[in-house]
């Protein structure tokens, strides 16, 4: 249970996941939201690809070390009834298929190739967590309840365009405003 998180196994999302991809050794992989990075473990190990991968949730520091050691539909407006109970801020970045096709497709910089559900992927997100979890039982009743109308498993591949020049700062900044290089200045004035 130490590469258990938050959702389904992962291993199963990461096998459903490369039923679409054409992974090759030596490719490059972002694994977001790899949780306890057993994602990334899979990845590396069955197909030679390299693999950055983070997590908010979990710690960069730990996941290395396991690293080492291995040698939803997008809720818009106000949230269902049924799900409040479970319902956290963080939530919100579950999000429909549809949605996250929209969101990285107006970045102009990937192409999607494929943005789908895992069908009665709830089904899978339920046994993992009787089995993972048994004692959470808000969670548990909320992906019963919700019987995948919201909670469920998102794919998304996209490339890379060709000649997509990315930028090495977060935002559009013509004037580069900001010092290129860090000068130690104290932060207040020592005389009146």
């Amino acid at each position: 249970m130490t590469h258990a998180s938050g959702g389904a196994n992962a291993l199963w999302l990461t096998e459903w996941l490369t039923t679409v991809l054409d992974l090759r050794p030596g490719m490059r992989v972002l694994d977001l939201g790899c949780g306890r990075a057993a994602s990334s473990i899979f990845l590396r190990s069955e197909f030679g690809v390299q693999v950055w991968a983070t997590d908010r949730w979990f710690s960069a520091s730990e996941n290395i070390q396991r690293i080492r050691d291995a040698g939803i539909e997008d809720v818009e407006g106000p949230v269902p009834d049924h799900l409040r109970e479970f319902w956290t801020q963080d939530l919100w970045c579950l999000h429909s298929a549809a949605w996250w096709r929209r969101h990285w497709e107006r970045t102009h910089l990937v192409d999607i190739e494929v943005a789908d559900t895992m069908p009665d992927g709830w089904h899978v997100w339920l046994d993992w967590q009787r089995t993972a979890c048994p004692d959470n039982t808000a969670e548990i009743r909320t992906v019963e309840v919700d019987r995948g109308r919201y909670l469920g498993y998102v794919r998304l591949v996209g490339r890379r365009q060709a000649g997509v020049r990315l930028e090495d700062y977060c935002w559009p900044n013509t004037m580069r405003s900001a010092p290129v290089q860090y000068t130690r200045k104290p932060l207040l004035r020592t005389e009146l």
